[in-house]
């Protein structure tokens, strides 16, 4: 029994750890792929974000060096520093009653809607967390110039 624990602390350091920003590793269609489990992009990621992507960086200089996106369009995205009410967060929501909470959803909604703009991205298919998708989400200007990037939970 006390090994058993041991092994579940190691387990989840290993699989905590990150590692280098390896493009050969990166650029390998099957790491491309939703369904790639465990997929070596998603220990990579923070390296290439805090290392090698850099704002005002070209869409053709991220296409080069990362090779073809999971996705190339547009994304609705909340503008930067909007922040919703206090009475509208998510999880306040889902603990009140009906009809409240569906009345309230519908004015989260709302506010996501005219709180929201359309931008330009490329994104790429980095791993999964227990039950969700995540993809780095690299935000491009009208002139096809880096503006930003996140990891994306679906």
């Amino acid at each position: 029994m006390k090994y058993s624990f041991y092994l579940i602390i190691l387990t989840a350091n290993l699989v905590s750890c990150q590692t280098n920003f390896d493009r050969e590793v990166w650029l390998e269609p099957k790491n491309n792929e939703v369904v790639t489990r465990p997929n070596p992009r998603y220990l990579m990621v923070h390296d290439l974000m805090d290392n090698h992507l850099e704002i005002g960086q070209t869409k053709e200089e991220v296409l080069e060096f990362l090779g073809i996106p999971s996705e190339d369009g547009f994304r609705k995205r909340i503008i930067e520093g909007r922040i919703p009410p206090d009475s509208l967060e998510i999880d306040r929501i889902l603990e009140m009653e009906q009809p409240n909470k569906e009345r309230l959803f519908q004015q989260l909604l709302k506010w996501n809607d005219e709180n929201s703009e359309h931008v330009k991205m490329v994104s790429y298919y980095v791993g999964w967390t227990l039950a969700d998708a995540v993809s780095l989400d690299i935000f491009l200007n009208d002139s096809d110039e880096v503006t930003g990037f996140e990891l994306h939970q679906h």
